[in-house]
């Protein structure tokens, strides 16, 4: 066995492989890949939670339940019926899109040049702006708030992107 695969293996069994997390380490490169995973997994516990909180409001409604209530009601139905579980859809819709831009940007940045402050930053701004939009969902239902939201949230992610495919000055 060779002597410098012999050294790799040694030093991810006993945990000195430092920035290898994908080879068997057990610490990160710097403490601003580890802050940006951790806004990615923040971003998949806040999406978790609220389809927890859909599966609680929204219930066991069938399509045919639906119609039937319809029916019965003479073509009206009451809306305070399923409006928490409509701001739920609504706020889950908002806190996946946030996860899938959040961790898009993580893991292009990880497979770039690595990230830097400006990343870091940017990555926790999308983050944020992904939480007040799924807080704003809650709040109200408009498409100008989603197109207002997106405008804002995907050009931000972009700039992630770009940063993480920069030709490196050494």
């Amino acid at each position: 066995m060779s002597s410098a695969i012999y050294d790799a293996a040694t030093r991810a069994a006993t945990g000195d492989l430092h920035g290898a997390t994908f080879l068997g380490g057990t610490d990160y490169e710097s403490t601003k890949q580890r802050s940006m995973w951790i806004a990615a997994y923040t971003s998949l516990l806040v999406w978790q939670v609220l389809l927890l909180a859909l599966y609680l409001f929204a219930g066991t409604r069938s399509r045919t339940d639906e119609i039937a209530a319809i029916t019965a009601a003479g073509g009206q139905v009451n809306p305070k019926e399923s409006l928490w579980a409509d701001k739920c859809r609504r706020a889950v819709r908002a806190a996946r899109t946030n996860f899938i831009l959040v961790l898009s940007a993580v893991v292009v940045t990880a497979l770039g040049f690595g990230p830097t402050a400006a990343t870091v930053t940017l990555t926790w701004v999308a983050f944020a702006l992904g939480a007040l939009w799924l807080v704003a969902e809650f709040v109200a239902d408009s498409h100008w708030l989603r197109l207002v939201m997106s405008v804002l949230h995907f050009p931000l992610i972009a700039v992630v992107w770009g940063l993480a495919f920069r030709s490196r000055i050494d």
